[in-house]
């Protein structure tokens, strides 16, 4: 997912980059990969799935996140308890795309959707511009309903890659006009998109929407009255929806975006209401972004955010027999983990335990900052830079490393440095001698996702499968017969340009 408009970069490869490219996305293509086309498994059970995907979740989250909820709310997490449950699938998907080892969102999401691997950066669509039909395009045309929730805007990556095609993934504004009649349930952020006020072509896809007969949602309080509609779009913001760290100290932000959970909760509702059959996608797509900024606060609060919605779709499938529960992550990012500090790790909880204090996310901490530039106010010096970090965090941060700090502001978030010695990758190091936290990167990792899943078809997601293998076995379950067409790294060689997304 992307970080903000100054991140983006474009990349022309030659042939030799990438034949190195290549030799990690071969590794991707050695593995079955399975079309969108029937195969053994039965499909007589499974009338409902619903696709949960924690973005950018490395596997060092979830056991972070069971000490951070146990820490802030004296309870454990959703996935904990269904990992641990005897009747629970567990298992890994392969997650390279085919111009790279490490995917994009763009290409995780089309793979899982497509049943082909394509370049980062596009969606549904293979190199040479031949559009790929999405799942739930054809599940749809076998009946079934399709739903996509997301703390993202609803048009980015991954919820796009269920029902959109396109070779850019950031035109998002024409994402949004391929979900009009091709999409039941949408909620999530990104109005912007839909208005005709801010869209290029003046385009009123609200009203548009609205006048296919689906209720239009833009507060949380709009969720009470979504009862009885059977078609919804829901925009509780211009862009993305606020951090939840964010959301929690500020009453205005609470009262008008709703959870991820309570989102989902009524897209459950709606869906079921309508159809015996659907195929819901829920995403917590913040969790992406927390960790391309390595805020490891930020992270554990939107992987707690998401962990509240697992468990009302968990709730949801263990009163509906017919329905598959599928629970992942698209690709890791940044590798965070909990170390040890101090003799013996003595200390490492207590350090930990510092996350629970934290008053606002990273983003809140270098866009305050950067306001005050842009209002023309003056530059923050180094003591107050240093007092803000400290209200923020509880952290009184060694003068040398203030002033290194300070001295990479208000440079752009990533400099021509890469991963290293840029504003955020320092911040995130140095707030992890305070907190036990440290991280390999500020971008996706390439490691094996982990996956589970329950009930109905739940076997068939054992063991390590290819991130396509997932629109083969939804593909049966609907009675699809479609299969995607694929393309080898050998025969992508040819389509040297490529725009590789940093998130």
């Amino acid at each position: 997912m992307d970080l903000t408009a100054m991140d983006k970069g474009k990349i022309s490869l030659g042939r030799r980059d990438w034949i190195k490219l290549g030799g990690a996305a071969a590794i991707a293509s050695s593995l079955p990969l399975i079309g969108c086309a029937p195969g053994k498994v039965s499909r007589s059970r499974v009338r409902k799935v619903i696709f949960m995907v924690a973005d950018g979740m490395s596997a060092g989250v979830p056991s972070m996140a069971e000490k951070f909820s146990r820490l802030t709310r004296n309870s454990g997490t959703a996935w904990q308890e269904m990992s641990a449950h005897r009747e629970t699938t567990h298992g890994f998907f392969e997650t390279s795309s085919l111009s790279s080892g490490v995917t994009d969102s763009a290409a995780a999401s089309s793979a899982w959707s497509s049943g082909s691997k394509i370049f980062n950066r596009m969606i549904n669509m293979l190199p040479d511009g031949r559009p790929l039909e999405p799942i739930g395009r054809l599940v749809r045309q076998k009946g079934w309903k399709l739903g996509l929730v997301t703390t993202c805007t609803v048009t980015h990556a991954t919820p796009a890659g269920f029902v959109a095609a396109t070779d850019n993934r950031d035109d998002e504004q024409g994402i949004a006009g391929q979900y009009l009649d091709s999409v039941d349930v949408v909620m999530g952020g990104g109005r912007a998109f839909f208005s005709g006020d801010l869209r290029d072509d003046g385009r009123d896809l609200v009203g548009e929407f609205a006048g296919r007969g689906y209720g239009v949602l833009f507060h949380k309080d709009d969720l009470k009255s979504a009862g009885g509609k059977n078609k919804l779009l829901g925009l509780f913001d211009y862009s993305h929806l606020p951090f939840t760290l964010d959301q929690s100290r500020s009453a205005a932000l609470a009262g008008r975006v709703p959870s991820l959970a309570q989102m989902a909760s009524v897209a459950l509702d709606a869906l079921a209401a309508s159809s015996d059959n659907f195929l819901l996608q829920i995403e917590g797509g913040r969790v992406d972004h927390a960790a391309h900024r390595n805020d490891a606060a930020g992270l554990l609060w939107e992987q707690i955010a998401f962990d509240d919605a697992v468990r009302v779709a968990w709730d949801f499938a263990r009163k509906h027999p017919d329905t598959l529960l599928v629970v992942t992550t698209d690709h890791g990012n940044g590798n965070p983990g909990l170390c040890g500090m101090g003799y013996e790790y003595i200390t490492s909880n207590d350090c930990f335990a510092r996350l629970a204090g934290f008053t606002g996310t990273v983003d809140q901490f270098y866009l305050g900052l950067r306001q005050d530039i842009l209002a023309g106010r003056k530059a923050p010096d180094a003591k107050e830079f240093a007092g803000r970090l400290q209200v923020m965090t509880g952290f009184a941060m060694p003068e040398k490393t203030v002033a290194e700090l300070h001295a990479a502001f208000p440079f752009a978030l990533k400099e021509k440095h890469g991963q290293r010695r840029c504003f955020l990758e320092m911040f995130g190091r140095y707030l992890g001698d305070w907190t036990g936290i440290q991280w390999s990167g500020l971008e996706h990792t390439s490691d094996w996702a982990l996956s589970m899943a329950w009930g109905a078809g739940s076997e068939e997601f054992k063991g390590l499968l290819a991130n396509t293998d997932v629109c083969g076995r939804i593909a049966v379950f609907a009675g699809v017969q479609h299969q995607n067409t694929k393309m080898t790294v050998e025969e992508a060689l040819q389509y040297r340009k490529l725009q590789p997304a940093v998130m």
